[in-house]
């Protein structure tokens, strides 16, 4: 079975375009598949988790990302998605009513 791999520039594009911000939140986007989308096109451009996984806190809302911790080395997927899955809820509190 061959693996369909994606092009660099198409894998550029989708990152940019990819952020989990404070409307996701008031949608109640599921974090997982923030992460999940960004470390799929973050593949082919970066090839350390670690890496990947800074880009991905990067790429969360500001006033989101205060609350989580920056990733390192000692951080893996899951203690991410779970650092996520965590504060989603209380973000959520905290912005539900926002216009």
């Amino acid at each position: 079975m061959k693996c369909f791999k994606i092009n660099l520039f198409i894998a550029i594009d989708k990152l940019i375009a990819e952020k989990y911000i404070i409307n996701n939140v008031c949608n109640l986007r599921e974090s997982v598949q923030y992460v999940q989308t960004i470390l799929r096109y973050n593949k082919f451009i970066v090839y350390s988790e670690e890496a990947r996984l800074l880009y991905t806190w990067k790429r969360l809302d500001p006033e989101l990302r205060v609350h989580i911790r920056m990733s390192d080395r000692t951080t893996t997927v899951s203690n991410f998605v779970q650092f996520l899955e965590d504060m989603k809820f209380i973000w959520y509190e905290i912005h539900r009513y926002q216009p």
